[in-house]
């Protein structure tokens, strides 16, 4: 969990995390190489604490760039994750998953498992 232990040392305290709500629906609030264990970790938190909205939101992601249109259920669902308080939770739970390079849940794979 090489990812979550960078994403703990940048993001040490809940201040240090920008607007997650505008993070996740803004291109414009990309900040490069510090944002790439902040996506990762929002992402692992979202798989491990609520794989049905992460669900919900990747097929409206792809809805959208499969219709080119303007992302109105993409929009939508994000703005539900926001307003459900799921954000404030995110630093705090993140903080508890082990970051030795060790997974911490052996669920998550990062290539499919063999047939």
């Amino acid at each position: 969990m090489y990812r979550l232990g960078e994403f703990s040392k940048l993001y040490d305290s809940p201040q240090m995390l920008p607007d997650l709500c505008r993070f996740v629906s803004d291109d414009d609030t990309w900040c490069g190489p510090t944002c790439y264990p902040l996506a990762w970790a929002l992402t692992h938190y979202l798989w491990r604490e609520h794989p049905t909205r992460l669900a919900g939101l990747l097929q409206a992601a792809v809805a959208k760039t499969s219709r080119g249109g303007a992302g109105c259920t993409l929009s939508n669902a994000l703005q539900a994750i926001c307003d459900d308080g799921l954000m404030e939770r995110f630093h705090e739970t993140a903080h508890q998953w082990p970051t030795d390079g060790t997974p911490g849940d052996a669920s998550v794979q990062t290539r499919p498992a063999p047939p």
